[in-house]
């Protein structure tokens, strides 16, 4: 890689993903994911913000883009 600001940091949290991705493999629900992402976080001491709130102006921007 070598470009990305938080190397480390990316590889982590890419590796978390791909662990339960592994584990899980496709077809549930994205709550189902999700849940299993924050177990998987906590366990290897990752800090994260879970479903955290947007400001009004940052959804209205998510939206115009929405298809």
């Amino acid at each position: 890689m070598g470009n990305l600001l938080f190397e480390e940091e990316t590889f982590a949290i890419r590796g978390a993903v791909f662990e339960v991705y592994r584990k899980m493999g496709c077809g549930f629900l994205e709550t189902v994911y999700q849940e299993c992402l924050e177990k998987k976080l906590k366990d290897k001491r990752i800090p994260f913000v879970s479903q955290k709130d947007i400001s009004p102006e940052h959804k209205a921007q998510i939206e115009r883009f929405a298809l």
